[in-house]
C-alpha cells in the first residue's frame, strides 16, 4: 500500500510538471496577455472601420489561439473545441500559403463531443505544414480523421508531403531529433496523453518517402456531458 501511495505520488508530481511545462511553452513568446487581446481588438476595429474583412478575420484567429494557448482550466476538451483551434491556426497559415494549404475535415458530428487532451491536434497540424506544405511548391492536402471503435477513439493527422526516410523517420520516433515547430512536441503530447489515460494510449508516427506522413492518436473514447444527456434522452 505504502508502494502504491508514492507511485500515486509521483505520478501527480510528473503530471503537474508535465502540464506546467506545456504552460510554458505556451507562454513563452508573450509578452502579455492583456496588452496583446488589447491590440488585436485595436487592430481588428481598425481593420473592420477600413472594410478590411481577411484581415479582420485573421486578427481575430489569432486572438482566439492566444486565448486557447494560455487557458489551461481544463485537462481534457470536447473535440469540437480542439477542432475550434485547428481552424483558428489554419485561417491564420492561409494567409502565408493560400491555395497550397487545402485543409479538410472527416470527423462526425457524433464525435465532436468525445474528450481529449488540449493541444493534441493543433501542433500535429502545425507539423504537417512544416514538413509537408513548407519543403515543396505544390499544394498539399492536411486532413484530420475521427473514427470510433470498440470503445477507443481513433484520430489522425494525414498529409500528402514528400513524407520521411526511414532513417529519419527512426530519429524522430526516438527522440533523436525534434520537430520543426516552436510550439508543443511529439513527445509531449505522448507524455501528457499516458499521464491523463495510462500507457497503452498514444501516438503513432507513419511516413514514407513520396507518399506522405500520418500521425495516429489512439485515446480512449470518452463522451461529454452533452452526449451523455442526450443518450439519455433519447
Amino acid at each position: 500500500m505504502i508502494r502504491r501511495i508514492r507511485e500515486l505520488i509521483n505520478e501527480n508530481v510528473a503530471k503537474q510538471l508535465l502540464l506546467r511545462e506545456t504552460e510554458l511553452k505556451a507562454l513563452q513568446a508573450q509578452i502579455n496577455p492583456h496588452f496583446l487581446y488589447n491590440t488585436l481588438k485595436s487592430v481588428n476595429w481598425l481593420a473592420k472601420a477600413n472594410r478590411q474583412d481577411r484581415i479582420s478575420e485573421i486578427v481575430e484567429a489569432l486572438a482566439f489561439l492566444l486565448r486557447s494557448a494560455v487557458s489551461f482550466e481544463e485537462q481534457l476538451i470536447p473535440l469540437r473545441k480542439e477542432l475550434d483551434i485547428v481552424r483558428s491556426y489554419v485561417t491564420t497559415q492561409k494567409t502565408r500559403f493560400e491555395e497550397r494549404l487545402a485543409f479538410h475535415l472527416d470527423v462526425p458530428e457524433e464525435l465532436m463531443g468525445a474528450q481529449i487532451p488540449k493541444l493534441t491536434l493543433q501542433p500535429l497540424v502545425e507539423n504537417a505544414i512544416h514538413y509537408a506544405l513548407e519543403p515543396q511548391i505544390e499544394p498539399c492536402r492536411i486532413s484530420i480523421v475521427a473514427r470510433v471503435r470498440d470503445g477507443s477513439l481513433f484520430l489522425r493527422v494525414e498529409d500528402d508531403g514528400p513524407g520521411m526516410t526511414r532513417g529519419f523517420l527512426e530519429k524522430l520516433r526516438s527522440g533523436q531529433v525534434t520537430t520543426r515547430g516552436q510550439g508543443i512536441g511529439l513527445t509531449n503530447i505522448q507524455e501528457r496523453i499516458n499521464l491523463t489515460f495510462g500507457a497503452p494510449w498514444g501516438i503513432e508516427l507513419h511516413s514514407e518517402s513520396g507518399t506522405g506522413t500520418s500521425i495516429h492518436v489512439c485515446i480512449p473514447y470518452v463522451k461529454g456531458e452533452q452526449d451523455h444527456v442526450q443518450g439519455a434522452a433519447g
